[in-house]
């Protein structure tokens, strides 16, 4: 399922348009389970919603820019294993200007290099503990989200995330009421576990088409006349919450995380 908000008031994204994606049965439906950062993988996914990925690849405004984030490893995917990626994602992914950056994000500084140096625009989310504004490690520079320092600086007026050509790292710190959960071996601490982006997610999951068309063309949809009617120069980003995960169709009905 995917809400889509023309002009978003969170603080950090004031004035860009912003969607949300959800799973129909459970809010982590379309994240992978892989992620170190997702509490509730048993709802989670193994697939990428390839027919979605191209929808949010072209979903980018003339004259805007628009970008997104995923836990799903691009970079292990060899050519024997999937030459549709390989002849027709990759450069769009990795390179092409024209469409969506798609960033790879990674949990710790050695895969960040790790995929930083297959091509790919890559972030790290961190632990809150030692924060430091830029710092190299292997020769690659990381630097933090000027957002996080700066009450100046919002999505509306940095690029960083979208350049696609970047020989940098940008650093995350982790937020949210989970936020301990980032860095330890303990699964979990994505900030849309609970609090105000929980709410918004869990109104997304409730927003079922009436009509008998799969999740991934109702997404399909509600993007595309979503971004024909944004205005020239829309900066976009995809996904507060949410992935370009295709749902399991087995997934447990509306999993309940309970905060102990």
């Amino acid at each position: 399922m995917l809400k889509t908000v023309k002009k978003s008031q969170a603080i950090k994204t004031t004035d860009c348009a912003v969607t949300y994606r959800s799973g129909k049965n459970d809010v982590f439906g379309t994240c992978p389970k892989i992620c170190p950062l997702n509490p509730n993988e048993t709802v989670s996914t193994g697939q990428i919603d390839w027919n979605y990925l191209d929808a949010v690849l072209n979903a980018k405004v003339r004259g805007g820019r628009s970008w997104t984030y995923t836990h799903f490893k691009f970079e292990d995917i060899s050519l024997k294993q999937n030459r549709n990626f390989h002849f027709n994602y990759l450069y769009r992914i990795r390179d092409s200007k024209q469409h969506t950056t798609v960033n790879r994000s990674t949990d710790n500084v050695n895969d960040a290099v790790a995929v930083h140096n297959k091509g790919y625009p890559t972030t790290v989310t961190l632990s809150d503990k030692n924060v430091r504004k830029h710092f190299v490690h292997k020769e690659i520079k990381f630097v933090r989200c000027p957002s996080e320092y700066n009450k100046k600086v919002g999505c509306i007026n940095c690029d960083l995330c979208a350049r696609k050509d970047r020989n940098f790292i940008i650093v995350f710190h982790a937020h949210g009421s989970k936020k301990d959960l980032v860095g330890n071996e303990e699964q979990g601490g994505c900030y849309g576990t609970f609090g105000r982006v929980r709410l918004q997610w869990e109104h997304t999951r409730k927003n079922v088409s009436q009509n008998n068309v799969s999740q991934s063309q109702q997404d399909i949809e509600t993007l595309n006349n979503f971004v024909q009617e944004l205005p020239y120069g829309t900066v976009l980003r995809h996904h507060i919450v949410g992935d370009i995960g295709k749902e399991k169709k087995s997934s447990v009905q509306n999993k309940k995380i309970v905060n102990k």
